[in-house]
């Protein structure tokens, strides 16, 4: 057949635009800068490579060799800095990523402020990876829930097609019948 028969830009441009609407309606701003700012981020394919992993390792080993020498309390100025203080300096990539030097420094402050139990201090970071995860994943639910209103989008297009095509029909007989004498002339 023809492919051009498939061919309706019009018919996209509705899903497209309504789909694209109904994400803008139906999020808050917060949420949608950042899924815009993953969508780049997805594009760059920033992604963690063996040396990130590396120097995580480092970092973890300097901080517990420092606290087996100096005590819990050693660290405490550095975890209390915002920037990660000197715990942090050798190391970049991890100092610029917010989200791992917040979990780092929130699980040694947990360690220097309290006297948990394993337990207990166990089922604190479970917690906070278990609210992270859901932090992150709220960008991609947002663009599932738009990508499951698209076959709706789509059959309203649909429909507005058939819309238009009965109504040219319809405007044609309309015409064909106030000329009654090229109606009549056949019979």
């Amino acid at each position: 057949g023809r492919l051009l028969a498939l061919w309706h830009p019009a018919e996209f441009l509705i899903i497209v635009g309504a789909a694209f609407g109904a994400f803008l309606t139906s999020n808050p701003i917060k949420l949608l800068k950042a899924t815009f700012e993953d969508i780049v981020a997805l594009i760059r394919q920033e992604r963690y490579e063996h040396d990130d992993y590396v120097a995580l390792l480092k970092l973890l080993f300097e901080i517990l060799v420092r606290i087996r020498k100096e005590g819990l309390m050693a660290i405490e100025a550095d975890i209390d800095a915002p920037d990660g203080g000197a715990l942090f300096k050798k190391y970049p990539q991890i100092a610029q990523d917010h989200h791992l030097r917040q979990f780092i420094t929130d699980c040694l402050r947990l360690m220097v402020g309290g006297n948990l139990d394993p337990h207990e201090f166990e089922s604190l970071l479970d917690q906070e990876l278990e609210t992270f995860n859901q932090q992150i994943h709220e960008t991609s639910h947002a663009v599932q829930r738009m990508a499951d209103s698209l076959p709706g989008f789509g059959i309203v297009a649909a429909v507005l097609g058939i819309v238009n095509t009965m109504a040219s029909s319809r405007g044609r007989q309309y015409r064909r019948h106030r000329r009654p004498r090229r109606l009549g002339a056949g019979r």
